[in-house]
């Protein structure tokens, strides 16, 4: 305030004085000194010289309104600017503003979409447009997201009903059998031969209902943090967070979503004692996390050492006697495997299973069983930290081929090739130290490259 008192001191031109008392009021607004803010504005819009920044001013005058709740003057303001100040940048502002507030403050989807999409046929370009398109990409991927939700539901559905109609058909199988005494030997083992198939069966659905549980549950943090991050939705935020908490009450990813869910509750009108029992909460059932930790700042407690301030701890030491001679495998892989035990709910356990196996698949003396079996325990123990994600891409390069597709495209380089020059090695497979996503980046900055004739910079990636 100092800073903007000063400025209108120095007798500045309208502009800045403008800009100076608009960002003076703004800023009382951001104090929680609104009737300040107010009047700040309404003496901007009674002042004639100040006759061409009209819609800046009423645009910012709205917001202050929509952050009071009053939401009906709100409109009437962003209205305003679109009726005075048609096809400029303060009215493709104010439309966006206005689908916004139909989004966010009145759950009405079709309007807000209506009033989106209008702000790019009011002015293409402007600011107002470029955050109307962010939030129509965003409606769309959250479409996808809910999609893939109703999707897995009604896959663990029908594969429930499936495992329940073989448990029934085996029974009948078996039922029919006891009944007929005068059947050969070779009848006689159709009821075992039954119950092993309906086992495999049973096994295979329950593997399958796994995976789609955690496709579920990753659709479910998706959505959520769409709603809270992107389209700032608290009130659907929430009901996806309290949704996994009722969901997936075994998930090692409870104590992010109650964190999350106690976050929003936080935000609002009841500020931390709206939150306390989600906080009091997840540091009794789960004191040993950084968010009970983090749970304990806002309360004002003493932290505690968590299990993943130890692991972190333990695998620096470990990651210095590998550093120190990366072919002692038989020193320090114990050690990881020892770690990953210990903490098996922290990210610092899963980088070091990760590690395990990424040992043995690349640092003689090379064992490609052992490190696949090292990858399936990834996914098994950790299914759901970031180095499952790569292990899980990994698997998928090699089950769709797409090493296949980056070698046919490599072929398409050597028509450009001139006399002498030959390729040797420009991609190889990924292993798991690597992303599919980054060896795709990758492949198609060298495939532009040469296409422009930048041969050295297309051979390094």
């Amino acid at each position: 305030l100092a800073a903007f008192d000063q400025a209108l001191r120095e007798g500045p031109s309208d502009e800045v004085e403008y800009l100076a008392r608009l960002n003076r009021g703004s800023l009382l607004h951001e104090r929680g000194d609104a009737e300040e803010a107010l009047l700040a504005y309404r003496a901007l819009l009674a002042e004639g010289r100040f006759r061409v920044y009209e819609g800046q001013t009423r645009l910012l005058l709205g917001q202050f309104y929509q952050d009071q709740s009053r939401l009906e003057k709100a409109l009437e303001e962003y209205t305003r600017v679109r009726d005075d100040f048609p096809l400029t940048d303060v009215s493709a502002m104010a439309l966006y503003r206005t689908g916004l507030l139909y989004l966010q403050e009145h759950s009405e989807r079709e309007r807000a979409q209506e009033y989106l999409e209008e702000v790019l046929k009011e002015k293409r370009g402007s600011k107002g447009a470029i955050l109307a398109q962010e939030v129509l990409r965003d409606l769309v991927k959250l479409d996808q997201l809910r999609a893939e939700i109703h999707r897995a539901d009604s896959l663990a559905t029908a594969q429930v009903a499936q495992k329940d109609s073989l448990a029934i058909a085996a029974s009948d199988s078996m039922a029919a059998a006891a009944d007929d005494s005068t059947a050969s030997a070779a009848l006689r083992v159709k009821p075992r031969i039954s119950q092993r198939a309906t086992r495999r069966s049973s096994t295979r659905a329950r593997g399958s209902v796994v995976g789609d549980k955690r496709t579920l549950l990753q659709s479910h943090f998706a959505v959520a943090e769409m709603y809270r991050d992107r389209l700032a939705i608290a009130d659907s935020a929430a009901f996806f967070y309290a949704e996994i908490l009722r969901r997936f009450p075994e998930s090692n990813q409870i104590p992010r979503a109650l964190y999350s869910l106690a976050t929003i509750r936080m935000e609002g009108r009841g500020g931390l004692e709206a939150a306390r029992l989600d906080l009091e909460e997840l540091i009794s059932s789960f004191p040993d996390t950084e968010h009970a930790n983090a749970a304990r700042r806002h309360l004002g407690y003493q932290l505690k050492v968590t299990a993943e301030d130890l692991a972190i701890s333990e695998f620096s030491e470990i990651e210095e006697i590998r550093l120190r001679d990366p072919t002692d495998v038989g020193h320090y892989i114990p050690l990881m495997d020892a770690l990953s035990r210990t903490y098996p709910q922290t990210l610092a356990g899963a980088k070091a299973a990760f590690l395990a196996a990424w040992t043995y698949e690349n640092i003689a003396p090379v064992d490609t069983l052992e490190a696949e079996r090292r990858f399936s325990l990834v996914l098994s123990e950790f299914p759901d930290s970031p180095f499952a994600k790569v292990v899980r891409e990994r698997q998928e390069a090699r089950s769709t081929g797409m090493i296949v597709k980056l070698e046919r495209q490599l072929r398409t380089i050597d028509r450009g090739l001139m006399p002498g020059e030959r390729i040797e090695i420009i991609a190889v497979e990924p292993d798991s130290a690597d992303s599919v996503l980054l060896s795709r980046k990758h492949m198609g900055f060298a495939l532009r490259a040469h296409r422009h004739g930048r041969l050295d910079e297309a051979s390094e990636f």
